[in-house]
């Protein structure tokens, strides 16, 4: 578990992506992660910005998060949210 002053230290698995076409699906793997870690909400909330309220709200599926906002979240769980051109 984490304290205040503990910074978050990258995930050692190996690195997964996610398609977010379903800002659903990449919340799940944020609570996942968030759980996995045992990262307290409160603490989330300062680290990343993000209301607690927002977070419930996206992780329900009453309101999509924007895209500043995820990565905000995504960041100190070891997330980075990156754009890649698409193959033709």
């Amino acid at each position: 578990m984490t304290t205040d002053n503990e910074p978050i230290v990258p995930a050692t698995a190996e690195p997964v992506e996610y398609e977010l076409t379903n800002f659903k699906y990449g919340m799940q793997a944020l609570v996942d992660e968030r759980k996995r870690r045992e990262i307290r909400l409160i603490d989330l909330e300062e680290w990343s910005g993000v209301s607690m309220n927002s977070l419930y709200a996206w992780t329900s599926g009453v309101r999509s998060p924007t895209l500043v906002h995820l990565c905000a979240l995504a960041k100190p769980l070891g997330f980075e949210v990156i754009l890649r051109r698409i193959k033709p």
